[in-house]
């Protein structure tokens, strides 16, 4: 199926037949539905905020200390997409028939004055005429004319002003000043384009750069960065089979926004905001998009001081006393609480020391049974542990690497802790995963 010639335009892309292999698999098998556990709530995954609680978390937002602060702007969608019913609209035109009244096509001729990117030089004064609307459609999507229909949607003209007309993209730049302003003045930005689109973003930053920091008393700081081609999703035909261009070449699509993670993880500040390039709302309404932004951003500082204080309260302790056991069950009930996140039920019989320490429960026993089971030289000759080879993944936690098994035998459950510090640590692992 793959020639060798598929094989170096693979590697090329910095990715391998074994991926690619897998995605056409997956085209072919189909894609599974997601296990649906249970809806998000006000009583479990959502958090619901009196306008006192808005207030203190804005207010922490404000005031706490952070290393950095960063918005991180998907930006390398097409507005091809958002164009589709347009193009459709003009292929009907230039084929000799009128488009329908309330199609999206028409629509846009009819109102084609109430969007920021009109002009009378360029359209004319409006008319009913299917020459008209073909003039328009063609202006909006192609050269000459604004070109919408092949460039990114951050370039495109979004609102109107009594002095300007802003892009999407000069909107994040406003946007990015009022929240997300570091204490020496400057603002960061990263912004992930197509590499063929980098010359329209840096003419349109450009446009407004010197004017924003002069207006609003701000110094930016814009990358502009790629999605990995080695993120890419092979493009099937509906057999399964690899779609080739009219040169024989493999096709290549950009994948969705988690091939983005790669290019966030190079974000070196600490606090990132993210929202999408055509996620912007008017000026007048940026109290309140500012106000609930610092507030999810005060909730997640509260969420990290707190789990740092954590940390730092496992060092300060001796393991195996009273107050370690109550700091775990703590922890466990922080996790589960306000992380939704559910520490994973024991499967194999502990041999569970007598202690006068209060009970954990199932998952802290399990917990434990992991941290020590990961730790040879804490499990006794005769335990699993020191025989059963073990799939596991890494996890920092404070000071400590614990190993956690990625599956779990099937075995009993014992209710007690076997070592208090090995459930410190995997709880610790919990927080800073």
């Amino acid at each position: 199926m793959l020639t060798n010639s598929d094989l170096r335009q693979i590697e090329e892309r910095g990715s391998s037949k074994a991926v690619v292999a897998k995605q056409l698999e997956s085209f072919r098998k189909g894609f599974p539905w997601m296990k649906i556990v249970g809806p998000a709530t006000p009583e479990r995954g959502i958090l619901v905020l009196s306008e006192a609680e808005a207030k203190a978390a804005c207010k922490y937002s404000d005031e706490a200390s952070v290393a950095g602060r960063c918005k991180f702007v998907p930006a390398s969608g097409a507005a091809s997409r958002m164009c589709k019913d347009i193009f459709a609209g003009l292929s009907i035109l230039e084929g000799g028939s009128d488009i329908v009244p309330d199609s999206p096509a028409a629509r846009l001729c009819s109102s084609i004055e109430k969007f920021a990117f009109y002009s009378e030089a360029l359209f004319g004064a409006p008319a009913d005429s299917p020459a008209w609307r073909k003039d328009v459609l063609s202006k909006v999507l192609g050269e000459p004319g604004l070109g919408y229909g092949s460039k990114p949607k951050g370039v495109i003209l979004f609102h109107r002003y009594p002095s300007e007309v802003r892009t999407a993209f000069a909107e994040h730049l406003v946007e990015a000043q009022e929240y997300m302003r570091n204490q020496d003045g400057s603002c960061n930005l990263m912004v992930t384009i197509s590499p063929e689109h980098k010359p329209l973003f840096e003419k349109a930053l450009a446009d407004v750069k010197e004017a924003y920091e002069k207006r609003y008393g701000v110094r930016y700081n814009i990358v502009f960065t790629f999605q990995d081609k080695a993120t890419d999703t092979i493009a099937a035909d509906p057999t399964g089979k690899p779609f080739r261009t009219s040169e024989g070449k493999l096709l290549f699509r950009p994948a969705g926004h988690g091939a983005l993670i790669h290019n966030l993880n190079a974000v070196e500040q600490e606090l990132v905001s993210i929202k999408n390039i055509d996620n912007v709302a008017c000026e007048r309404f940026l109290p309140v998009t500012s106000l609930y932004k610092k507030v999810l951003m005060g909730k997640a500082l509260e969420l990290r001081d707190r789990i740092f204080a954590y940390l730092r309260r496992f060092d300060s302790l001796e393991p195996g006393t009273e107050a370690f056991h109550m700091l775990c069950n703590e922890v466990e009930n922080f996790l589960d609480k306000e992380l939704c996140v559910q520490l994973p039920l024991a499967v194999v019989r502990l041999s569970a020391p007598k202690s006068s320490a209060p009970n954990l429960t199932a998952r802290s026993a399990s917990a434990a049974w992991y941290a020590t089971r990961a730790s040879p030289a804490a499990a006794p000759s005769s335990s699993p542990a020191a025989t059963a080879p073990l799939r596991s993944r890494s996890l920092r936690a404070s000071r400590l690497t614990l190993r956690l098994p990625m599956s779990s035998p099937a075995r009993p459950i014992s209710t007690r802790s076997t070592s208090s510090a090995a459930f410190a640590t995997t709880v610790a692992a919990s927080l800073t995963s």
